[in-house]
């Protein structure tokens, strides 16, 4: 999740591009590792166990994009870094998941099913690249039974090895 500074941004994209497609608002996010199945204390015990293993990852943000998909409708491509492919990597070996999608590291803008003129306003309105980069220091574990509005945190794990330096840019 992005720090206080970038959230602020980013929220604000999402909730009002919620309020004009009439779709889910929800905290900005990359996700690592999505569909995890276990028991919720087995869960927060491999994320504990996978942010202990992990150093702080730089996100940067890229172009607009979009899918035909409920969750990928209108996102932010993530560059796929070094350190991001090797998060992704040890994730997976954690919690032991099924590596059938394909890793697509992004930030979700709208859940919704919209045409593609849609997006592609939307895109235009606003602006197809974001030139933006923040450095991760924890992740967060979500329980996303349901529908969005219904998500919520299960915990908050701080990276094992947090560099001496803060961050700039």
């Amino acid at each position: 999740m992005p720090p206080k500074d970038k959230n602020r941004r980013l929220k604000r994209h999402i909730l009002d591009l919620s309020k004009r497609f009439a779709s889910p608002a929800f905290e900005p996010h990359v996700t690592l590792l999505g569909r995890l199945e276990g028991t919720e204390l087995e869960l927060r015990s491999n994320a504990s166990i996978l942010a202990s293993r992990l150093t702080p990852v730089v996100i940067q943000l890229e172009e607009v994009g979009y899918l035909n998909e409920y969750f990928r409708c209108l996102f932010i491509r993530v560059a796929r870094s070094r350190s991001l492919l090797e998060a992704y990597e040890r994730a997976v070996e954690t919690f032991g998941a099924d590596e059938q999608l394909k890793f697509m590291p992004h930030l979700s803008l709208v859940y919704a099913d919209l045409n593609k003129d849609a997006k592609l306003r939307a895109i235009q309105d606003i602006g197809a690249s974001f030139n933006c980069r923040f450095l991760v220091r924890s992740i967060h574990l979500y329980s996303t039974t349901g529908s969005p509005e219904n998500w919520y945190s299960t915990g908050q794990f701080a990276l094992g090895k947090q560099p001496l330096a803060r961050y700039c840019k």
